[in-house]
């Protein structure tokens, strides 16, 4: 009986344990025959575990063999995070769900030592009751099940992205420590996904989030089957700065405020567009090789290890001095420790990236553009900065406006306007030589000079008609 129960907590029932849908049942005569109604209870309490143990299995293969089946077709490869948000059916398995399977397998792998371990203390002492059994698997009692219960849940409801983060968060706060310690740890698995993503959008400007769009960033100009950049208009800048890459509020987890979500919106903006511009110029990128490699550093440090709070500890050695099995969820005594993703270190963290790129877009849109230079010019002759040019442009037009204007008054216009530059010492500057002024005159014009023969349209009205433009 007792090899029967070994083998059932490792998912195999046997000719005594048997399989049913929702757990392992003893077979029909043998809790009668050969145990006593307490002991048919424990060993059901037992097999119990078995039953989750096999869930999780089959779930952890599930994905991989998805995963193999649907390999990805290289990480960063390229810009992804399509604008819709439904996930490609035919896609591989969602990766925070990629994620969170790895976990789960290594909780498996530490529960299965536990069993081993319990059976090489079972084989030194057979006298040992079945109780025994009970108390060394005491902590995966707990942990287990709620494992079971989160994947069912995340497959039902299709969680991905920080919708899936989320729930781990949740799930993590109960109170318990070997469930809250399991739960920490798929938690862990989800924050360095995210990291990741987060790390190759604001290092390098790519979307790592090609098919099934988790990221809270997400690119409008994408092909939601294919994977390939739309046709239509995503190579202009100016495009891809307003209108092609946005906030995917849904997928926005909440360790990350709307503010701190924004900004990372900006930097990796701000990363393509100083990238761009260096390959298209042939010059060097302002932000350093050097310089990224530190963004990847600082943003690193954000996942830092941090003693389990309140985890179940095994004293080391039984009474027989053998080595006592660890508990569920608990990793060994070397890797005893979890992933603490700091929340006020990420918005300091964001925030100085975000001042540096910053500035190197300054440095090339205003310096090295030279846009203040044709603001000054737009401030001076649209805005009328220049008073005096003005001044003597109304005054020399004074005579010629008292009449309607024909054909040939847009050229005597520019004599005029000319004319005024030069008494203002502004004729040689290149945004006034690149000034003209501009007259629209009727079509259906029926004077000799073409002078507007509209009915009802004063001097004042036809002169209001005029209008500066300047030649880039």
């Amino acid at each position: 009986m007792l090899h029967e129960v070994l083998v059932a907590l490792v998912g195999c029932p046997g000719y005594l344990i048997r399989a049913r849908p929702d757990g392992y049942e003893l077979a029909p005569g043998v809790a009668e025959t050969f145990l006593h109604p307490a002991e048919a209870s424990l060993v059901a309490q037992i097999c119990a575990l078995g039953h989750h143990f096999r869930a999780l299995e089959d779930f952890v293969a599930r994905v991989k063999g998805d995963l193999l089946l649907h390999p990805l077709d290289g990480a960063l490869g390229g810009v992804a995070g399509g604008g819709a948000d439904e996930p490609d059916e035919a896609a591989p398995p969602r990766i925070y769900l990629r994620a969170v399977a790895m976990a789960v397998d290594v909780v498996l792998q530490a529960y299965a030592g536990d069993v081993a371990e319990a059976e090489r203390v079972f084989l030194e002492d057979p006298a040992l009751p079945l109780s025994h059994l009970q108390y060394l698997m005491r902590a995966h009692a707990l942990a287990l099940p709620a494992a079971h219960a989160l994947v069912r849940e995340a497959e039902q409801r299709s969680l991905r992205g920080g919708q899936l983060v989320d729930e781990l968060q949740r799930r993590s706060l109960n109170g318990v420590p070997c469930i809250e310690a399991t739960m920490r740890s798929l938690l862990d698995a989800t924050h360095r996904m995210l990291l990741h993503q987060m790390t190759a959008w604001m290092v390098h400007g790519l979307l790592d989030d090609r098919t099934h769009h988790e990221f809270f960033v997400q690119d409008a100009h994408l092909s939601r089957r294919s994977g390939a950049e739309d046709s239509g208009g995503s190579g202009a800048p100016i495009h891809e700065w307003h209108s092609r890459f946005s906030l995917r509020v849904a997928m926005l987890p909440g360790c990350i405020p709307p503010a701190v979500a924004e900004k990372v919106l900006f930097i990796g903006k701000a990363m393509r567009v100083l990238t761009s511009s260096a390959s298209e110029t042939g010059q060097d990128c302002l932000v350093t090789l050097d310089e990224r490699e530190r963004f990847a550093e600082e943003l690193g440090r954000l996942l830092r290890e941090a003693p389990l709070p309140s985890a179940p500890v095994s004293p080391e050695r039984g009474p027989d001095g053998a080595a006592a099995p660890a508990e569920a969820g608990v990793l060994p005594a070397e890797n005893a420790g979890r992933i603490i993703f700091n929340r006020l270190e990420l918005q300091v963290t964001v925030e100085g990236i975000r001042g540096r790129l910053a500035r190197h877009l300054w440095q090339l849109v205003v310096v090295d553009s030279e846009l203040l230079k044709p603001l000054q010019g737009m401030r001076d002759y649209f805005l009328l900065g220049r008073g005096d040019l003005y001044q003597y442009f109304i005054e020399d037009c004074n005579e010629l406006t008292q009449v309607r204007p024909a054909a040939s008054t847009a050229k005597e216009l520019n004599v005029l306007w000319r004319a005024a530059g030069a008494k203002a010492a502004v004729e040689e500057e290149d945004d006034f030589k690149r000034l003209a002024i501009e007259l629209q005159i009727d079509a259906g014009g029926g004077a000799e000079g073409g002078a507007s023969q509209e009915p009802g349209l004063s001097v004042f009205d036809a002169w209001r008609r005029i209008s500066l433009s300047m030649t880039t």
